[in-house]
């Protein structure tokens, strides 16, 4: 992508770093900003779904958690994040006409709806109209052309801008004569792609909840998105190469998304029935569900096929939210210190903090 290349590990990283940082804005709330605020501007660098509409606001979520006497230096934290990510998002808007930090966003789109059938072929042609760089574009069967492919008239309209675009471009970008997903040329074609998305969606309003739902010719992204995600196809060699040991794990990798969802839902269900009187760990445990319904519903609905390989983002997730509930539903049942201890130690296990008594208290008892 323009600045930073997509991993899901370092998604996840980033996701389960959220998670700590908001964790230590109550005992180390400088800390804690600036951890979480810079955690969304990479987000926003490596993963388009992420989208500056969402993570621009989010960059204040700190000034509500901290302490009131550092909530001004947490507005400055915040406020050099959102700047920082309206800046990059207007630079692509400016340069290159495209509405996330990826020129590969719309072009998944309809690759997607092709591939599951909420689509046909002929439906994004109609929608292509007359124009010559739409219908070339819609005549792309596998959604990752080669620049021959397009045509000409799809090139050029962003050129004059081309020596102030912020990208990392190069020779080796465009091996084999394929766009890769941050060179010049293929971000020309962004605002291209935005376009036949967009006259897509205004014919077929709701292709992108039939992709996620299913139908009669097709799985839908839900069901793939739940599957274990080893059963994603293309980590059949990671699998074997690993074994025994991965063979071991299959067993938790299906079992453990369902018991660790429901557990989070619980988690939110007590945070609901004391949500006039919410303490840090219950805001905490929000935080964590909140981004976890929003990578698993973004993973849903923008993507057919590799759904399953994307909830390796989520899975961290799931851990925190898992073993904070477990914390949540000791005190509730009032197991006492020693099982806040137990929850205290897990979470900082999960989080890579170490013993979060040395500062965070996403564990501590309700009555804090």
């Amino acid at each position: 992508f323009p600045l930073y290349p997509y991993n899901t590990t370092l998604v996840a990283l980033g996701v389960a770093g959220l998670v700590w940082a908001a964790a230590q804005l109550r005992r180390r709330p400088m800390l804690g900003a600036v951890v979480f605020v810079s955690g969304l501007v990479v987000l926003f660098l490596i993963r388009p779904t992420f989208v500056w509409i969402i993570v621009g606001p989010a960059c204040f979520v700190p000034m509500v958690m901290v302490p009131p006497g550092h909530r001004t230096r947490a507005l400055a934290v915040a406020s050099i994040g959102a700047v920082a990510v309206l800046g990059v998002q207007i630079h692509d808007v400016a340069v290159f006409g495209q509405w996330t930090t990826s020129s590969w966003t719309s072009e998944n789109l309809i690759g997607a709806l092709l591939r599951s059938g909420a689509v046909s072929q002929r439906d994004v042609l109609r929608a292509a109209g007359s124009d010559r760089c739409l219908q070339s574009l819609a005549r792309d069967p596998v959604f990752w052309g080669s620049v021959s492919a397009y045509d000409p008239s799809c090139f050029g309209a962003h050129q004059d801008l081309a020596h102030r675009a912020l990208v990392l471009d190069g020779d080796t970008k465009d091996d084999n004569g394929y766009i890769q997903f941050n060179s010049l040329a293929r971000l020309d074609l962004a605002e291209h792609w935005n376009t036949l998305a967009l006259k897509v969606l205004v014919r077929h309003p709701l292709a992108v909840w039939s992709m996620a739902w299913g139908g009669t010719r097709y799985r839908s992204s839900w069901e793939i998105s739940m599957s274990p995600a080893f059963s994603f196809p293309d980590v059949g060699a990671n699998l074997a190469a690993g074994a025994p040991l991965t063979s071991l794990g299959r067993p938790l990798g299906v079992v453990f998304p369902g018991v660790a969802a429901t557990l989070v839902a619980t988690g939110l269900v007590l945070v609901w029935r004391r949500r006039r009187h919410l303490t840090h760990r219950d805001r905490v445990m929000v935080i964590t569900a909140v981004t976890l319904g929003y990578c698993v519903v973004l993973g849903t609905l923008l993507e057919w096929g590799e759904n399953a390989r994307f909830m390796a983002e989520a899975y961290p997730l799931l851990v925190i939210g898992a073993v904070v509930a477990l914390a949540m539903i000791a005190d509730q049942l009032g197991f006492g210190a020693s099982a806040r201890r137990a929850g205290v130690l897990a979470s900082g296990a999960a989080l890579g903090a170490g013993d979060p008594a040395a500062g965070s208290d996403i564990s501590a008892p309700a009555s804090e």
